[in-house]
């Protein structure tokens, strides 16, 4: 089975036990809400700051190492969590965190497409493997979690959540390495991304980002106002974390046909939360993440195609990094003006992101209109 070691890393890196209580992990070690919000915020910002570096630096160490990087500070981000006592600490935590996140941002999907290149399979087929796996790892940690939580306390899940991440990062030693067959350059040419498609592709990522940001923030406040019953939320999120397991059976190579059709079908789902008063609102909320994550699937090979398009192979990472740059300042700017135009009403909210599904749309069926030429 190709790439087996890669999909456990997926797998065990998502055995996040403390993922239903993550915010009383901080609270029950006497960090306030604003405090919280604070480090979130420290993080968006220090993943922004270590971005692009990390993404340089691994198109220098190479993909395999960067992985092995990111999974030993991943690793340090737990220990670090287990110990933490005060606020100072949780700081560290948050940071060391970020450096994780921002060396496999890029690496990731970098990594991926160059090694399904090499093995001539299809990318976007493997990447929604890889992500099923991960999503087995998530389903399985809320399954147990019900049982660890009452047996124990929340400092035992965040020691099982660090076991699992240290066999994650031993099982980095041994994956592939990928070695580059072209010669490294020291300078990225920065006029090829600055150009329609490069701002066209950060507009894409960040709408799907927001759409996120609505499902894992927002669902409670759809069942609050539906009057149902808020457990409810643990079987939606299952549900539908099962549902996502489907997505390697459904994507084809119509990727321009996909790409409108789910993006429409998510734009209905966001429209029926305006107009659907009753119970069940359930079911679009159950469909707009699998649709969200077909989408997703065919933005990560779009990604790698544009760097196709610039010849940019040898700073796959680092063109990587910065699109997701990007994405994260958009994103902000999304959040800033529904902040000041939704005026606490969830509908004007779920409108806003319909209009940027749909210019979504538009941009993302164009764009693969034109990279239809390139093949892996």
């Amino acid at each position: 089975m190709k790439l087996l070691n890669y999909k456990l890393i997926k797998l065990f890196n998502n055995l996040i036990f403390f993922a239903p209580v993550a915010i009383l992990i901080r609270t029950s070690k006497g960090i306030s809400y604003s405090e919280f919000l604070l480090l979130q915020a420290i993080l968006s910002i220090s993943i922004l700051f270590f971005e692009i570096p990390t993404g340089y630096i691994t198109d220098k160490i190479g993909y395999k190492n960067s992985i092995i990087i990111s999974q030993i500070m991943l690793f340090i981000s737990r220990i670090l969590l287990y110990l933490a006592n005060s606020f100072y600490i949780f700081l560290f935590e948050v940071i060391v965190e970020a450096i994780s996140f921002s060396f496999i941002s890029g690496t990731n999907e970098a990594y991926l497409y160059e090694i399904c290149n090499e093995y001539k399979i299809e990318y976007i087929i493997e990447s929604s493997k890889i992500n099923s796996f991960g999503t087995i790892g998530f389903i399985l940690s809320i399954l147990m979690f019900p049982l660890f939580y009452k047996l124990n306390d929340l400092n035992f899940l965040i020691l099982l959540t660090a076991l699992s991440t240290f066999i994650g990062l031993l099982l980095t030693f041994s994956i592939k390495n990928i070695k580059h067959s072209y010669k490294i350059k020291n300078k990225i040419n920065f006029d090829l991304l600055l150009n329609k498609n490069f701002f066209n592709i950060i507009l894409i990522n960040s709408t799907i980002g927001f759409v996120l940001l609505i499902i894992n923030f927002f669902y409670v406040e759809i069942l609050i106002r539906e009057n149902i019953e808020i457990q409810l939320i643990t079987i939606i999120i299952l549900t539908y974390s099962l549902l996502t397991l489907l997505v390697p059976f459904i994507l084809n190579n119509k990727k321009e046909f996909m790409y409108s059709f789910f993006s429409l079908l998510s734009f209905i789902c966001l429209l029926s939360f305006i107009f659907i008063k009753n119970q069940y609102v359930i079911i679009p909320m159950i469909l707009l993440p699998f649709f969200i994550e077909i989408l997703s699937n065919i933005i990560y090979e779009i990604n790698n195609k544009f760097i196709d398009n610039i010849k940019s192979n040898e700073n796959r990472a680092t063109i990587l990094s910065i699109i997701n740059m990007g994405n994260n300042i958009l994103e902000v700017v999304f959040l800033l003006f529904a902040s000041f135009f939704i005026f606490d009403n969830l509908n004007y909210l779920f409108l806003f992101a319909c209009i940027l599904l749909l210019l979504n749309s538009f941009i993302g069926k164009r764009f693969i209109n034109q990279t239809k030429k390139i093949r892996n």
